[in-house]
């Protein structure tokens, strides 16, 4: 289910977990306070935000044991930190970390308001179908098809070949090293256009990025899932 209202409100404190990539998660700050009147400031989303760079890989780390192991303990020692400063929510600006959630002690899972479940309930709200947008690591560790959401959203939902997964996975690393290329400004289009549908889900937090860079070079005008934005959007109303 989507977050409910009462979990928006002005006196919560959010707690954000950022720096996967930085890019991304500094750009989820800015969409919170952009559309906020600020004539007004001191109503303004109350946030804390740790965002540590240093954490690796979440693709390359969830494909071997050891590695994934260490990836989750440096989540739940980052999350940590933030819950000792009394912060009422937490997001993790990373979807594809969110494969982690059911490893973490439940009382931290429930401070956490999950993208995952955003992103599907905002499927099971519309009524068309939604291109899938996210990194390999969520692909392979059906982070999607996982959730107790997808049963019922799964026919609204179109899975790219594992060729365009490719191209896919591309595109975020380029986001993330800040060199997306002309023709990558193509390739949402492109993609849409072949899968025959309308709209698309931002499944990576880069993705986030990107759609806002295809709006300033006036070169969007799909509808699209973008969980960041769906928060931020609740955060300020």
């Amino acid at each position: 289910m989507e977050p409910s209202t009462n979990r928006f409100s002005k006196d919560l404190i959010w707690g954000i977990l950022g720096g996967m990539g930085p890019v991304a998660s500094a750009e989820f700050i800015k969409t919170i306070y952009e559309g906020f009147n600020m004539r007004s400031e001191q109503n303004a989303p109350k946030l804390i935000v740790f965002s540590d760079p240093s954490i690796p890989d979440r693709t390359s780390s969830l494909r071997e044991e050891n590695h994934r192991k260490y990836l989750l303990d440096e989540i739940t020692k980052k999350l940590g930190v933030l819950i000792s400063l009394n912060v009422d929510h937490v997001v993790i600006c990373c979807v594809t970390v969110h494969a982690l959630l059911p490893d973490l002690p439940q009382s931290v899972q429930e401070k956490i308001t999950s993208l995952v479940t955003v992103i599907l309930s905002e499927v099971l709200a519309s009524s068309e179908k939604h291109l899938l947008l996210c990194s390999s690591g969520s692909r392979e560790c059906q982070l999607f098809e996982s959730h107790e959401l997808w049963p019922r959203s799964e026919s609204q939902i179109i899975m790219p070949t594992y060729s365009d997964q490719r191209r896919i996975q591309k595109l975020i690393y380029d986001i993330k090293e800040n060199r997306v290329t002309e023709s990558q400004y193509r390739t949402l289009p492109g993609l849409l256009e072949k899968y025959n549908v309308q709209s698309y889900i931002c499944g990576c937090t880069e993705l986030h990025v990107y759609k806002k860079l295809l709006f300033q070079r006036a070169a969007h005008n799909f509808r699209c899932i973008d969980p960041l934005q769906s928060i931020a959007d609740h955060m300020r109303r």
